[in-house]
């Protein structure tokens, strides 16, 4: 066999051998499927409830830098270490002085069946995401760059946010109920009010007031699913799969004064970089690529007195703690229990006995994120609210939401504290 398509969605896996040919295995079962038809190439998509997606902006437009930033910035971000990730980023928006990128990070252990196979079988491994996947087969047809795009299925919604023509965001919603699809198509809607396109069954216009810009594809057979559109077209559209290449991230100290510290480095060694002779030096140009190089001009750019670089980080790291020692200046402590205290009080009575907190993380004096679970869509837009209009946060941004089988509500929060 030639090439195999495996559609990986949180409670089964959808394989293609052909267009014609779709059908549905558990998903402990899709290793004995690949095996016995041992294909040449494997292409895997992964559902948007196994991946985490997250807008960042930074200072600085560098690569180099992005990546020294990275790891730092999503400390905070992900429910586990970014080490137990693998990660691929986009620019949105980028500018001499900032820019703005797409992170996409996958669980080292969603992926790890997968390269085993690769291993095992010596077949070539593709990895994509329905949500770039979707956003590739619809972009040409987009009359506007700014707008929402959703893959509308019998029981899953894809809906993908659309800035500037590319991909800037992606959520999805697993279930049947018609009020809770809605809600969830609603609650995107009131995030950024854009044109709507939609693809799926023209049944589905009425019930989820879809409105009337459809676009022009396939209607799904009577026995098929949106799904399976998606999942035959790697097998017919080859060239317009876009692969995703994660890679781990660099490895470096993290905790909110190593960030601050980094960011400033990185912040200062830019400026100060637009005026170092050595970048009109020709022989040079290419020499300043690595991550090595890019910390020992950050390093010497902040301490021109040391003249023997071992270990930047540390060195830096014994720099603050030696001026911190000297400051008389006195910086202002958080109380957790203070902001564990304004959390409780702003939750409503009607949410006390729904509401599961799994992660409660202050990281510095600025934010808090936190993880957990409610029972529906509406209870959380009621939490967003409650937390919303309470003093004691600044802002409310809602992040991942994804639906375990029992169709309960996995959401993360980053509020901004005063």
């Amino acid at each position: 066999m030639k090439s195999l398509v495996c559609y990986v969605l949180p409670d089964q896996v959808l394989v293609a051998s052909s267009p014609e040919e779709i059908r549905s295995v558990p998903v402990n079962g899709a290793e004995e499927v690949i095996t016995t038809a041992h294909p040449h190439q494997l292409f895997v998509i992964l559902s948007r409830p196994l991946l985490s997606m997250r807008q960042l902006k930074f200072p600085f437009s560098q690569s180099q830098a992005i990546n020294l930033a990275l790891p730092v910035e999503l400390e905070d971000l992900l429910p586990r270490p970014p080490e137990e990730y693998l990660h691929q980023w986009f620019y949105l928006n980028r500018s001499r002085n900032s820019a703005d990128i797409l992170v996409v990070s996958v669980e080292r252990q969603q992926l790890q069946p997968w390269l085993e196979l690769k291993r095992k079988l010596g077949l070539k491994l593709v990895l994509t995401s329905d949500s770039f996947l979707l956003h590739s087969l619809t972009g040409p047809l987009l009359p506007v760059s700014d707008c929402w795009v959703t893959l509308v299925g019998a029981d899953y919604l894809l809906s993908n946010l659309i800035e500037g023509g590319r991909l800037s965001g992606s959520f999805s919603f697993f279930g049947k109920h018609p009020d809770q699809r809605q809600v969830f198509l609603q609650t995107l809607k009131s995030q950024k009010d854009l044109p709507f396109f939609w693809l799926g069954p023209e049944k589905e216009r009425l019930a989820l007031d879809l409105g009337k810009d459809k676009l022009p594809f396939p209607e799904p057979g009577p026995d098929q699913d949106s799904q399976d559109w998606l999942v035959r077209q790697p097998l017919i559209q080859t060239a317009r799969i876009p692969p995703l290449r994660l890679v781990a991230l660099t490895s470096t100290p993290t905790g909110p004064v190593f960030r601050d510290v980094v960011l400033a480095l990185i912040f200062l060694a830019l400026v100060v970089g637009m005026t170092i002779p050595y970048f009109q030096i020709p022989e040079m140009k290419n020499k300043v690529e690595t991550v090595t190089q890019t910390m020992n001009q950050l390093f010497t750019a902040t301490c021109p007195d040391v003249r023997r670089i071992v270990d930047p980080v540390t060195q830096i790291k014994e720099r603050l703690r030696e001026k911190k020692q000297t400051s008389s200046e006195v910086l202002p402590a958080i109380s957790v229990l203070k902001v564990m205290t304004s959390f409780v009080e702003a939750i409503p009575d009607t949410l006390v006995s729904s509401l599961e907190v799994t992660h409660f993380i202050l990281t510095g004096s600025s934010s808090l994120f936190i993880s957990g679970r409610l029972d529906n869509l509406t209870q959380l837009e009621t939490l967003k609210t409650s937390l919303t209009n309470s003093a004691s946060f600044l802002s409310v941004t809602v992040g991942d939401i994804s639906f375990d089988k029992d169709r309960n509500v996995s959401f993360n929060l980053m509020l901004k504290l005063p």
